[in-house]
């Protein structure tokens, strides 16, 4: 909703979002890494754990500095 009505807070909303998604692949990363004593061989659910936290990675250096620097960023979201 923020962002259709370009309100100034959108960007700030978007990237605390990517932030939130990071630290929540962080996390399921170290509880499938921790499970392994518990339900035997979980290397595969680390494995794919891990590559979806480097996606995430690569998605938050892409836009977070876009939606931080931007000056079309900062020119689209207007609204108060």
């Amino acid at each position: 909703m923020f962002y259709f009505r370009k309100k100034k807070r959108a960007p700030h909303l978007f990237v605390g979002l990517i932030l939130f998604y990071l630290i929540l692949n962080m996390i399921d990363l170290l509880a499938w890494a921790s499970f392994d004593n518990l339900f035997g061989d979980t290397s595969q659910y680390v494995k794919q754990s891990g590559l979806s936290l480097l996606h995430t990675c690569i998605t938050a250096m892409i836009w977070v500095p876009y939606f931080r620097l931007s000056e079309r960023v900062k020119n689209t979201f207007v609204n108060e």
